[in-house]
């Protein structure tokens, strides 16, 4: 179930699955997919369980499902490279379009998108600018790529950091695990993909950071 927060005045809904939902825009928002990047690493001889086109895709599917959206927004790096679509991931990829076929994604542009342009028509994908400005949000990739002018009042939301938070306890093993983070003027998504680094980032005292851990979004205050 997702954990609901507020920011600028608009409900914002942090899913397990490593999403956003903006209910008022009916917008599901996610960040660095990474379609095909087990492939990917298959072609450079690195040995890839497969299955994980299929579970991106089934965890879509069951956020779709919850949350009837209009439109997916992606915040970069809808793909890890084009040598990592094989026929089997274009394929999976078309047949999930099929029967979500009222449905497009939006899609701005991440260091790893290199070419994704020659494929936006088969994928049915609106390739966005750098940036979108939608009040009370600017959404963006790297967050460390745009200046925000000190006139504006928008909030950033970003991705590309995969940001996570490491837990301690005596007795136990340290653990590794991806967050949301929310700071006062800007916030980080948590990487769609599994098959990612998780990056320990310089948090400030008043941030809320958002722990994923047992299926649920955890909020607690740095």
């Amino acid at each position: 179930m997702p954990t609901r927060i507020e920011i600028r005045g608009e409900a914002l809904d942090l899913f397990p699955e490593r999403a956003v939902f903006w209910p008022k825009r009916r917008t599901l928002i996610l960040s660095d997919i990474h379609f095909g990047k087990d492939q990917y690493f298959r072609l450079s001889g690195v040995p890839i369980p497969q299955g994980l086109t299929e579970s991106l895709l089934a965890n879509l599917q069951h956020l779709v499902t919850l949350c009837e959206p209009a439109r997916i927004l992606v915040l970069g790096d809808f793909w890890h490279h084009k040598f990592g679509i094989s026929e089997d991931v274009d394929s999976k990829l078309l047949e999930w379009q099929d029967e979500n076929r009222d449905l497009k994604w939006h899609v701005i542009p991440g260091n790893h998108d290199r070419r994704l342009e020659e494929w936006a028509d088969r994928w049915n994908l609106v390739l966005l600018n750098d940036f979108l400005l939608e009040p009370p949000f600017l959404f963006t990739h790297d967050p460390s790529a745009i200046v925000l002018p000190k006139s504006t009042s928008a909030y950033l939301l970003s991705g590309h950091l995969h940001p996570a938070v490491r837990l301690q306890a005596p007795g136990f093993p340290d653990q590794k695990l991806p967050c949301f983070w929310l700071s006062k003027d800007y916030g980080v998504l948590p990487a769609f993909n599994t098959f990612t680094g998780l990056n320990l980032q310089k948090y400030c005292k008043g941030d809320q950071i958002g722990v994923i851990a047992d299926n649920e979004v955890i909020l607690w205050d740095y």
